[in-house]
């Protein structure tokens, strides 16, 4: 079964070493994606891929490849493997500032799909291509891994990860973007 790897990056120093490490972990198709915006840099990655399973990965090294081999594997049995910083095992060492406003959009997303699911706004997701076919994706912000929990009902399953502090360059993550989020979230 092939493995599609998709970053969006747009301006990333880190991206050349993040793709050592994942050649090094893995054999997958990768696709860097660079469109304006995450979500549509992401919805061209899956059009263009020819992988059974897609995986989604910041290129800004939060998302340790490390964790690539297990998401596969989860992806044998369930339709929908998340990276978790909410289950043991998992955590965030980003700053304050970045980790509540997670917090508070998380809690909102979980009431809104009241799933038992710990992170669905998770950014550090993968999913087999097939569960896309009967929905469009039209997410224009970084969570494109909640429209597809929210349009597909997959069965998931939860990997523990840590998300890391950002490696290199800033953040394009700002407030306005986690209002836009809440936003979605309370309609």
């Amino acid at each position: 079964m092939l493995n599609s790897i998709i970053i969006p990056a747009k301006n990333e120093p880190y991206l050349p070493l993040l793709l050592g490490k994942i050649n090094k972990i893995i054999d997958a198709e990768i696709l860097v994606e660079t469109a304006e915006g995450l979500g549509q840099a992401v919805r061209n990655g899956i059009k263009k891929s020819k992988g059974d399973n897609i995986i989604i990965i910041d290129a800004d090294g939060q998302h340790n490849p490390k964790y690539l081999p297990k998401f596969i594997e989860a992806l044998e049995t369930h339709e929908m493997v998340i990276g978790s910083r909410y289950l043991d095992g998992g955590g965030d060492q980003r700053e304050f500032y970045r980790k509540i406003m997670s917090k508070i959009a998380t809690t909102l997303a979980k009431l809104k799909l009241n799933n038992g699911i710990k992170d669905p706004l998770s950014g550090f997701f993968g999913f087999r291509k097939k569960i896309l076919n009967k929905i469009n994706l039209n997410c224009n912000g970084f969570k494109i891994g909640f429209e597809i929990l929210m349009k597909t009902k997959p069965t998931v399953k939860e990997i523990p990860v840590i998300i890391e502090k950002r490696k290199i360059g800033e953040s394009k993550a700002n407030f306005k973007e986690i209002v836009r989020v809440v936003n979605l979230l309370c309609r």
